[in-house]
């Protein structure tokens, strides 16, 4: 049986990219802004290496606000009608927020409470994405970005 990941977060963080790098053939859609191009949620199967594989299920933006293309209420159920409807149960979950300097606001730090919530004792990792830039040593993001998450 495969494992079911869901990739979540706002949009514009970087989700379908995250598919892209480590789904071979994936071709999930992206942009270059913080407009989300996920409409809908979509499966990516996903080679692991050997015979391990997965799952990676692509997901819609949180907190589109009116730049994307639903409200941030109208997208919080959209996701989780799709988390609730797709086969299978989960396995993991990534959540994603963005790094770069002036990105990461409260509102990331309360997502991941709702997300948590959402997939109850699914696992759960941040992943933290928008660091290409970043100058200091990586730890230093942490420990300057720890209130927020």
């Amino acid at each position: 049986m495969s494992k079911n990941v869901a990739i979540i977060g706002e949009s514009g963080v970087g989700k379908s990219s995250l598919i892209n790098m480590i789904c071979h053939g994936a071709n999930a859609p992206t942009s270059n802004d913080r407009t989300g191009c996920t409409k809908e949620g979509k499966e990516y199967p996903c080679n692991l290496g050997g015979q391990l594989s997965c799952q990676v299920h692509d997901t819609i933006g949180l907190e589109e606000g009116r730049w994307g293309f639903f409200p941030d209420k109208k997208s919080q159920k959209k996701l989780k009608t799709y988390l609730k409807d797709s086969r299978g149960p989960w396995h993991f979950v990534v959540y994603c927020i963005p790094g770069g300097r002036g990105h990461l606001k409260k509102s990331h730090g309360k997502n991941y409470e709702k997300v948590k919530s959402m997939m109850d004792s699914v696992p759960l990792v941040v992943v933290v994405t928008h660091l290409e830039d970043f100058k200091d040593p990586l730890d230093r993001w942490w420990s300057d970005n720890q209130t927020c998450t």
